[in-house]
């Protein structure tokens, strides 16, 4: 089943997927499909259906392998950087310093006077990036300037995404053999998903509620994740029905 992506961004696209819902989507998709026929048939490329289905197959198999499953649970503990210490740290100071302007009468956002949950970069450099923008917003109600305070939360800000960025390039590039594939062949089984969905849509552009059997439903669920599972639904994913 071709694709025009790179393998590389295939890998970073897979490495988002959890394969369990990902197959149950792929059944899924498989029996809305079947149920239009030729008529849908006629809209993808010949065997599609079949490579599908050989797709599904080789993401159950490789989703069992040891090395694939020792090198995910690896990669979903990896100890976090210095960055992210110092962005905490920083977290601290500034809710301590809007604290003090509450004792001394003034009116700031929540947001500002507490600490969220944030135990990976992303949420981390968010919330450093929302404080940043409400200390600006709000340095006149807070004791002793912001100016030192909001210059650190940017430069840690600007780290933590370029450290995210480069670790991210890093673990693809140091993957074994079967992780990579594995993660290759679940975004292809996700793109494959999605061509389906196209032509199903094609197929019902005039009918609502038929043209609604396509969707990801399945992939978008929410569920408590296992001890080291990595995989997610991609953002891109929300664009469809749920």
């Amino acid at each position: 089943m071709s694709t025009q992506d790179d393998e590389t961004t295939l890998a970073h696209l897979g490495s988002r997927l959890r394969a369990e819902y990902l197959v149950q989507q792929a059944h899924y998709t498989l029996e809305v499909a079947q149920a239009d026929g030729a008529a849908l048939q006629a809209l993808l490329p010949a065997d599609y259906e079949r490579e599908l289905r050989d797709l599904i197959t080789v993401v159950e198999r490789r989703r069992r392998e040891r090395t694939v499953l020792e090198e995910e649970s690896r990669l979903a503990t990896m100890a976090q950087n210095e960055w992210i210490a110092r962005g905490k740290v920083w977290r601290r100071k500034a809710v301590s310093r809007a604290k003090l302007g509450t004792r001394l009468g003034r009116e700031l956002p929540e947001k500002l006077l507490r600490i969220g949950r944030a135990e990976t970069v992303q949420p981390l450099l968010s919330q450093v990036i929302e404080m940043v923008s409400l200390l600006e917003q709000y340095a006149a109600d807070i004791p002793g300037g912001v100016r030192e305070l909001v210059e650190e939360g940017r430069h840690i800000a600007q780290r933590l995404s370029a450290v995210d960025a480069k670790q991210e390039a890093k673990r693809l590039a140091e993957l074994p053999q079967a992780v990579r594939a594995y993660r290759v062949d679940k975004a292809r089984l996700y793109l494959a998903i999605k061509a389906i969905h196209d032509a199903g849509r094609e197929l019902h552009a005039e009918n609502g509620p038929m043209a609604a059997r396509y969707n990801l439903s399945i992939l978008n669920r929410r569920a408590t994740r296992p001890r080291g599972e990595t995989e997610s639904t991609p953002d891109a994913t929300s664009s469809e029905a749920s």
